[in-house]
């Protein structure tokens, strides 16, 4: 009586075990009926454990890989089945013996349709980021011409001067490509080696922040005590040394820019509520859709407008510049689609489709 009542206890545990696995388990006796169901497959085929234990599997799971196994005897792995409507599950069936008897069979089955969905956003996500990859090299764009070829020419100046890298600003309407610009700079720099190709690029909107000093503690750190709850904590100046920190929206920074431009001067930063200087090497580039020689201090423009590049808005740029663009994020789009889809696919506009587009304003430019 203990033995079974041993028995019964395992049993139930391992029913219960079974039940809450996230897996579906079916045990089909040699006959083909179902002497087990977990709640997952019952879940899976709309029935009930009741309903389903004593019939045959193939009521409720139509050529179900087990009836094979049955007739077999053979292991099957990870086969793909589609059962009904979107329904559709990874399974694995083995065959069940008893000192050499054959007593029936068992699957272990899981849902493939959210990991289709997932490897289908995954795709969508690839293809998403190869469209919004920005351009590496000046090279690669400075054929656009026109309006841009001045600009390039002194982003290029920025760091390869004679005397050495410079600060910068770059000033134009949200979505012209002040961010595609300042990386651009960056990677000429370290192609030209005027940087290490290592060196890091740190990007800060100075105007996401609530208030500036909550901007100037990222940007210079701060220290433990500095204000209530501060930690000890590396600023961005430190993060960018050895390459350059690009400030977004550097209007933004309002009563800290004296402490901008004495990092500038000195080459040293301080963090917030600290003592101690710490030596920075750090290029920075400045940018905003505000005119900068109106909202930064004299001496601090002086020093950050050595070189100023403005980036022209859509509407500004010729209309043999827009068809440019226009083709580039065409072929932009089919290179995309070919990296995460691995098919050829071509993209066509109709005359009067193609001149809508390139008359069409739109306030976000290039963006």
């Amino acid at each position: 009586m203990k033995l079974n009542r041993e028995i019964f206890y395992k049993l139930k545990i391992y029913e219960e075990i079974l039940n809450r696995s996230n897996e579906g388990v079916n045990v089909v006796d040699d006959k083909g009926n179902l002497i087990f169901v977990n709640q997952v497959s019952a879940d899976y085929c709309n029935s009930t454990i009741g309903e389903m234990t004593g019939n045959p599997i193939e009521k409720f799971y139509p050529n179900a890989m087990l009836m094979h196994v049955l007739k077999n005897k053979n292991e099957r792995h990870n086969e793909k089945i589609h059962y009904i409507g979107k329904k559709r599950y990874m399974c694995s069936s083995y065959p069940i013996y008893n000192n050499d008897e054959f007593l029936g069979a068992f699957s272990i089955f899981r849902d493939v349709q959210e990991i289709d969905d997932l490897n289908k956003k995954v795709k969508y996500l690839e293809l998403q980021i190869n469209l919004n990859k920005s351009e590496c090299s000046l090279d690669a764009v400075v054929d656009f011409g026109g309006t841009l070829n001045s600009v390039f020419n002194k982003a290029k100046k920025t760091v390869g001067s004679l005397g050495g890298p410079r600060h910068s600003i770059i000033t134009g309407e949200s979505g012209t490509g002040k961010t595609m610009l300042a990386n651009l700079i960056f990677n000429y720099a370290k192609k030209i080696g005027v940087i290490d190709k290592n060196a890091p690029f740190i990007e800060i909107n100075c105007a996401q922040f609530t208030n500036p000093d909550i901007a100037a503690m990222e940007i210079f750190g701060s220290v433990e005590g500095a204000y209530t709850g501060s930690k000890r904590k590396k600023g961005l100046f430190e993060q960018a040394d050895g390459g350059i920190l690009f400030l977004d929206e550097a209007h933004t920074l309002e009563n800290y820019q004296n402490m901008l431009l004495k990092a500038i001067e000195s080459g040293k930063i301080r963090r917030i509520g600290d003592t101690k200087e710490i030596s920075i090497n750090v290029i920075i580039i400045a940018a905003s859709t505000r005119n900068l020689q109106e909202v930064l201090l004299p001496e601090l423009y002086q020093r950050l407008g050595q070189y100023e590049m403005y980036l022209p808005s859509l509407r500004e740029r010729s209309f043999e510049e827009k068809q440019q663009l226009f083709q580039h994020f065409i072929k932009k789009y089919e290179s995309a689609v070919r990296l995460s889809h691995n098919i050829e696919y071509h993209v066509q506009f109709t005359t009067e489709a193609r001149q809508a587009l390139l008359d069409a304003v739109y306030p976000r430019n290039i963006r």
